[in-house]
């Protein structure tokens, strides 16, 4: 809808220049009833050329993508020609940069169309994060005399759906362990089961100690562990770390990014390996992967655009609530944060009851010193037994879970 706007106090304070000029060639000669009639020539001239600008603009816009990856820049043209003879009006380009948690980044800018010259302005706008990008040319506003008056004529713009990057890895953390996480649903949804004892290995440095034989280590004098039959559970539950880290910022938003690359990352591989996978996250819809499902993984991969991390609540504390549910069943329980919870080093180093849990700690936007205390604490944790693993940037996913 073309709309025309009127700026009040200019507008009033012109009329009364007009008004005092007519009075003052009424009463005091030719010169400034001129004056007067050029101020209204004025007003009139100013009319006719925003109206004839505006029948006789053109515009167009393109965008060198309609699918933009994270991380991905979308070069944007706008191109504007005039095809009549009539002199112009200034013309306003706004344009609309938007997505949640970042601020506009393409100024407007102002030109003079002249005929049949063709304007061109081009952008690079970059695509950092997942998430919707609305984009393009939100108006053109046409400026009358001293902006006295504008006349807007609203265009159109584009939304970008930005999803995370799939990484293919070729293994998962922990599969150097002989615990439950080793090779959760080895026999295709079927988990070590800590009520049926198989038989008893010798300790190697490296293996978790929470399984440790301990009567026969008092007789032997060498640590043995416990190993365990199988029965019928659900593969690996996945809780997501839906806390922010910190205040909004460029450096949170890379965090969680990361945190939900390394969650589909490990999602793709459980399933492709036809390992059944639940997906929980605090505010987010649950996943259920009866094992290798192309479709209901490209539902998951699109859904991750609507993950916002508000949750004030830990995993861990989710995990313990669905734990007391009786229709909650997982024997192994895997979570993903980026923050240093306690209650999470905890569980990955003791479990839950026969629950075998472990944790990936994402060190992005960490610094120096915080990342290599973090590593430090969780190499100490990791001699104790603990299920601890730590990626340190999104550039490293691969390299680091296939650590």
């Amino acid at each position: 809808m073309r709309m025309i706007s009127v700026r009040p106090g200019a507008a009033g304070v012109y009329l009364f220049m007009m008004y005092i000029l007519y009075l003052t060639g009424v009463y005091f000669g030719s010169i400034y009833y001129v004056l007067f009639l050029t101020t209204v020539f004025l007003s009139i001239f100013s009319l006719v050329s925003i109206t004839m600008t505006g029948f006789s603009l053109r515009y167009n816009q393109e965008f060198s993508t309609d699918h933009p990856l994270k991380g991905e820049n979308i070069v944007y043209t706008l191109s504007a020609t005039k095809e009549s003879g009539f002199p112009s009006t200034p013309v306003r380009a706004v344009f609309r940069n938007v997505r949640q948690g970042m601020d506009v980044t393409i100024p407007d800018v102002r030109f003079y169309p002249t005929p049949n010259r063709r304007f061109e302005f081009n952008y690079s706008i970059h695509c950092p994060y997942r998430g919707v990008y609305t984009m393009g040319l939100d108006a053109l506003e046409l400026i009358g005399i001293f902006n006295l008056l504008s006349f807007r004529i609203p265009a159109w713009t584009r939304t970008f759906y930005v999803y995370p990057r799939i990484i293919t890895i070729a293994h998962a953390p922990f599969t150097e362990y002989g615990g439950a996480l080793s090779q959760p649903g080895t026999g295709r949804g079927r988990e070590e089961d800590y009520t049926l004892l198989e038989s008893l290995i010798q300790y190697r440095a490296g293996l978790p100690i929470r399984h440790i034989a301990w009567k026969k280590f008092a007789s032997l004098g060498e640590p043995v562990l416990k190993t365990y039959n199988a029965s019928s559970r659900p593969g690996i539950t996945i809780y997501l770390d839906t806390r922010r880290l910190g205040p909004e910022s460029d450096a949170a938003l890379a965090a969680e990014d990361c945190s939900v690359e390394i969650l589909v990352a490990l999602v793709k591989f459980y399933t492709e390996q036809n390992i059944p996978v639940s997906v929980y996250g605090d505010g987010w819809d649950r996943f259920i992967f009866p094992g290798r499902d192309d479709a209901m993984f490209h539902e998951f991969h699109r859904s991750t655009i609507g993950v916002f991390f508000s949750s004030r609540r830990s995993p861990a504390e989710i995990f313990y609530a669905d734990a007391g549910d009786s229709g909650f069943r997982a024997s192994t329980v895997l979570f993903v944060t980026h923050h240093v919870d306690p209650e999470i080093m905890t569980l990955a180093e003791l479990g839950s009851h026969d629950t075998a849990c472990g944790a990936i700690l994402n060190l992005t936007s960490r610094s120096s010193s915080e990342r290599l205390e973090i590593e430090s604490t969780v190499e100490h944790l990791k001699e104790r037994g603990a299920l601890l693993h730590t990626v340190r940037n999104a550039d490293a996913i691969k390299e680091d879970l296939e650590r």
